[in-house]
């Protein structure tokens, strides 16, 4: 097993594994938002800025942290983004006022940022350019499937321990991914493929040219302000309003990233990721 995960797609499966604990992580707050409230006595307007902190933060650090992890090593950033967004997650549980959990969730969102950045270079080392946008395909459903998982187990963990061990728990799982990323990752051979090597810099005032790029920013803030929207606000609305149960929210949050993660999911990707390396 050992020797499996030093290969590429033990490397991908980590990476999978982290997809899925990333949004686990992040979505869980939206899952357990409705007890939370209630227990903090936190109002609509003071929950949309303890969501508001994480998307927030994460954005203002993702490109930076993104460039630290090409200068220092995209590996040793990833341990530490691990490390620093499980801190947070496990603190979430501990905060018992809306001052505490907004700097929290600030904090968390600090944090997390850079992870898919990262996530992206190492998958520049370990793949040839022909494999990195089916790689990348994988990386996003993951990720989709744990906004999924979310729900899922968040509403009958906070029944049984409560919604603050809920998050305690859910720290052990990045920290377990940290340690055995640090034991199993190695840094790569150098690649064949040579048409397309990794970018040494970035060419900024090209980049901000071309009118391409600023169709894609647009395009990806309305994905992105629609889906956090989303993410953030349905568990409370599907409680608060269309008068679901608690327990029957958590399946029915489910079920909009369960049909996407379908949808992104290739069908050879149980072929792809059981196959042992043969390089």
């Amino acid at each position: 097993m050992a020797r499996w995960l030093a290969t590429r797609y033990g490397v991908l499966f980590l990476l999978l594994t982290l997809a899925i604990v990333t949004f686990l992580d992040r979505i869980a707050i939206a899952s357990a938002g409705p007890r939370i409230q209630q227990d903090l006595r936190i109002s609509p307007e003071m929950w949309g800025w303890i969501l508001g902190a994480f998307v927030l933060s994460y954005a203002l650090f993702e490109i930076p942290t993104g460039a630290l992890g090409d200068r220092l090593g995209h590996h040793k950033v990833l341990t530490r983004i691990v490390v620093w967004w499980s801190a947070f997650t496990c603190l979430t549980g501990a905060a018992f006022s809306f001052p505490q959990l907004l700097t929290t969730r600030f904090l968390f969102g600090m944090g997390e940022a850079g992870a898919y950045p990262n996530i992206s270079g190492v998958l520049g080392h370990w793949f040839p350019a022909k494999e990195r946008a089916r790689t990348q395909g994988y990386i996003w459903a993951a990720s989709r499937f744990g906004g999924a998982l979310a729900p899922l187990l968040v509403v009958p963990l906070q029944v049984h321990i409560g919604w603050r061990w809920t998050f305690v728990l859910f720290s052990v799982a990045g920290l377990m991914w940290a340690t055995a990323w640090r034991r199993f990752y190695c840094d790569p051979a150098p690649l064949a493929d040579t048409e397309t090597p990794l970018h040494a810099g970035i060419p900024w005032r090209e980049l901000l040219r071309r009118g391409q790029l600023w169709l894609i920013v647009v395009m990806y803030f309305c994905q992105a302000f629609g889906s956090w929207f989303y993410f953030g606000w349905f568990p409370v609305y599907l409680v608060k309003g269309a008068g679901f149960s608690k327990s029957q929210m958590g399946i029915f949050a489910a079920l909009p990233s369960l049909w996407a993660r379908q949808a992104a999911w290739p069908e050879d990707f149980y072929a792809t990721i059981l196959w042992r390396d043969s390089d």
